[in-house]
């Protein structure tokens, strides 16, 4: 199963259809406005054609269930942590919600514009989780974004985004062994 928070990006270039025949995607937020969206863009998109099933479903980072416990292979997260109490929520969701040996990615603006985020490492390693961290613009020869066309409006047009902004990427591994 696998798990994208905060959709914001083509589930068409994420998803490769031989790699997750037979599998379930979660396209989730806590806004059940949000959701409807999500709703209506598989829907645009043609994605309910695709070889797998694909749902919404409403996740609170400060509320899971236990019934998710160890539940998801990968997770895709984007923008979730804006405080410090969001920092500690996530790294509890995620450890709790993937399975061992499961992954998680999850971009953020850094802590100069999301408050909480200089916390989410040390948040996930209180919990057991195995944590990379990764400046975005370290993928593009120190720009936030390759830009193909010489084209700058892209970012710009994304919400939240400000001029001098930096992208972290973390990349966090659920454990195989269990700690005692």
């Amino acid at each position: 199963m696998v798990k994208e928070y905060e959709n914001d990006m083509d589930i068409r270039n994420i998803i490769d259809k031989k790699s997750i025949s037979q599998r379930t995607i979660i396209l989730s937020d806590f806004n059940s406005l949000v959701l409807e969206n999500i709703n209506r863009n598989l829907e645009l998109n043609n994605v309910k054609d695709m070889d797998c099933n694909i749902k919404t479903q409403t996740v609170d980072f400060y509320h899971t269930s236990i019934e998710d416990e160890n539940t998801v292979n990968v997770i895709l997260a984007a923008d979730v942590i804006c405080k410090a109490e969001d920092a500690i929520a996530v790294a509890n969701t995620i450890e709790h919600l993937l399975v061992p040996g499961g992954i998680a990615i999850v971009v953020s603006a850094d802590a100069k514009h999301r408050f909480g985020v200089d916390r989410f490492e040390s948040e996930c390693i209180r919990v057991g989780l195995q944590i990379e961290t990764t400046n975005v613009a370290d993928f593009y020869d120190g720009q936030l974004l390759h830009n193909h066309d010489n084209n700058d409006d892209g970012i710009h047009q994304t919400s939240g985004y400000v001029d001098d902004m930096s992208l972290t990427l973390f990349r966090i591994h659920k454990s195989n062994t269990i700690q005692i």
